[in-house]
């Protein structure tokens, strides 16, 4: 509700689709996004005792640039308020 309020205040309407060329005018853009559960386009986040992995998908618009990166966190080097939620 406070999201929805803020865009209103700032003249944008929070349930319109937008065009590619309303989100990126240029090729000067970079789209990133990590999988959290397993879907058709990227693996989910998996987890075995202290170790998690991650996959994101990396898009950089102006060199056409694709990368997938397989990321290992050791959760137990992660900051104390992140280790209280996931430890």
């Amino acid at each position: 509700a406070d999201e929805l309020a803020r865009c209103a205040a700032l003249g944008i309407e929070a349930n319109k689709v937008l065009a590619l060329n309303e989100m990126a005018r240029s090729d000067n853009v970079v789209f990133s996004a990590t999988g959290i559960t397993k879907g058709d386009l990227l693996d989910g986040i998996t987890r075995k005792g202290n170790m998690a992995t991650t996959e994101t998908l990396l898009i950089r618009g102006k060199s056409r640039t694709i990368r997938r990166i397989k990321s290992i966190h050791y959760l137990d080097r992660k900051d104390p308020d992140v280790q209280t939620h996931i430890l």
